[in-house]
Formats: structure tokens, sequence, C-alpha cells
């Protein structure tokens, strides 16, 4: 999304969703070396992600944070999570979860820090005066299991609950059979592995919805 100009952004994102049938929005951890994700010029883009009703998927882009040495360990390992959980948690923060309740936040990375932080959030978090905990709306978000460690994925799904959670390799970053014996060392019953591969995705996506767009936009044509 080229969020340096919200008109456009939100152009692109109407084109994207409504004229080329995309399924969802990537928005980066920060816009260039600014880290306000959260800026107040961009809320009209975010209400209009909502009113679209497609998820937005959150991925850090190591312009903030850039841990440099030890051949790149430092930055993959977790400047990268930092930035990524500093960003989701501007959103919350912010109080634009609070007005926006039906926006569709899809934290890459298994939620990064914040499932595991959000104790502190919320000790810490009262300064931002909002409603409800932080942890409420982080909650709400949905993240997939892209860690390489089944202790991370167990945490994540436990967490943000197995209705929040798809199934993702972040493919070629790492192999897909990693991936997957890693799930199987957590043991999921057989319906909660049809959520995380399957039904998850199709829901959080809007699968169906996309193609009933995609067919409107066609007739209107």
């Amino acid at each position: 999304m080229p969020l340096t100009d919200t008109k456009h952004a939100i152009d692109v994102l109407d084109h994207a969703i409504l004229k080329l049938g995309l399924m969802g929005v990537n928005i980066p951890g920060s816009i260039g070396r600014d880290p306000r994700i959260d800026a107040e010029r961009l809320a009209p883009l975010y209400a209009r992600i909502e009113q679209l009703g497609v998820p937005l998927f959150l991925h850090p882009t190591d312009a903030v944070f850039d841990l440099e040495g030890y051949g790149g360990a430092l930055q993959l390992s977790l400047g990268r999570v930092i930035e990524v959980s500093v960003a989701a948690s501007r959103l919350v923060l912010s109080g634009l979860m609070e007005r926006h309740p039906n926006l569709k936040i899809v934290m890459s990375h298994t939620g990064g820090a914040l499932p595991y932080q959000s104790g502190r959030m919320d000790k810490n978090g009262k300064g931002a005066k909002l409603p409800h905990p932080p942890s409420t709306y982080i909650r709400r978000m949905y993240t997939d299991t892209v860690s390489p460690h089944s202790m991370g994925m167990k945490f994540a799904i436990e967490y943000y609950g197995i209705d929040h959670v798809m199934y993702g390799s972040d493919y070629p970053c790492w192999d897909p059979a990693t991936a997957l014996a890693l799930i199987r060392e957590i043991g999921l019953s057989d319906t909660d592995q049809e959520k995380l591969f399957y039904s998850n995705a199709r829901r959080i996506l809007g699968l169906n919805d996309s193609i009933k767009r995609m067919a409107e936009s066609a007739a209107a044509e």
C-alpha cells in the first residue's frame, strides 16, 4: 500500500479489491523510516479497509529497526519481531481497533511478541486510556504459524484461540515440510487441524465474499 498518500492508498485499495478481486491488504510495519502507521491522516484508509471487510496483514519491513551484525542473526531473530510488534501495538494503543471493531488484523510470525508480552501491555497500557485492556484488542487479531518452534506455535494457538490462527510456512523463507513437522508435534485434533489448514483461512479471507465481489463488479461494468 502506498501509505505516503492516503487518498492514493484508498484508490489503490479499491482497485485491488473491487476490480482485481484481491482478498486482503498488506501493511508494512512502517512508512519508510516513519514508524507512525497509526498516523491520524491514515484514519480514512483504515475505515475503508474495515468497510470492505478484508483482512489487514501486518508484516515487518526492516526499515525502522536495523540490528546489525552477526550475519543478520539479530535482525532476523529480533529486529523483525520488534518492528511488527511495535506497529501492532500502535494500532491498539492509538484506539484504532476500538474505533474500528470489525477491522480484521492478521499479525505475522505467530503474533510477534504480543502474545508473550500482553500482560506487560495491560499493566503499562493504562496511559492510553482505552476502555479495555490492550490484551482485549490483541486477542481480536489473527495470526499464522510462521515460527520454527512448535512451542511458539502452540502458545499462539492457545493465546489467540484456534479460530484465529491460520497455517503458514512463509515459503520460501523456510520450507513447508519443516513447518508441518513442527505442527504435528503440537498434537492438534482433527477438528482443529481442519480449522488451521482450511476453514479459518476461508472465513478470515472471505473467499466466498471475494468471488461475489468480483461477480458484482463484472456485472456493473
